[in-house]
């Protein structure tokens, strides 16, 4: 009886860490997804850093309203979750009158974009 009841309790005892390992390697997933999805943002962030104080972008004027598609690079997390990422440009200081360096004219001065990046996927753990 006592080989029996130490069974049970050992059985147990091992369900509940092997159930607390097979939840855990679904949650790492999901952070891993997350983590690749953040890095995307950056990736568009980086990309228009040698341009942001321009009014012309690559591929054409600067796109206020939008969003404008922007293809991701061939990966895994493209490819297996379908995600895509779109980005819309915001001019913040387009027609403001602003002597960013003070000199007394308007020239050279910095004009103010404010960018969004949205990166969308099917998750399959929801």
């Amino acid at each position: 009886m006592e080989v029996v009841v130490a069974s049970l309790i050992l059985a147990l005892a091992v369900g509940g860490v092997l159930f607390v390992f097979s939840t855990e390697k679904i949650s790492v997933a999901h952070t891993g997804r997350l983590i690749q999805a953040m890095y995307f943002p950056c990736q568009t962030l980086e990309h228009f850093r040698n341009e942001v104080g321009a009014d012309t972008w690559p591929g054409g004027t600067l796109a206020e309203g939008g969003p404008t598609d922007d293809p991701l690079p061939n990966c895994d997390f493209k490819n297996s979750f379908g995600a895509t990422r779109s980005y819309v440009i915001v001019d913040k200081d387009a027609d403001a009158a602003v002597d960013s360096d003070q000199d007394g004219d308007f020239t050279n001065d910095v004009d103010y974009k404010e960018i969004t990046v949205t990166i969308t996927w099917s998750d399959p753990s929801g």
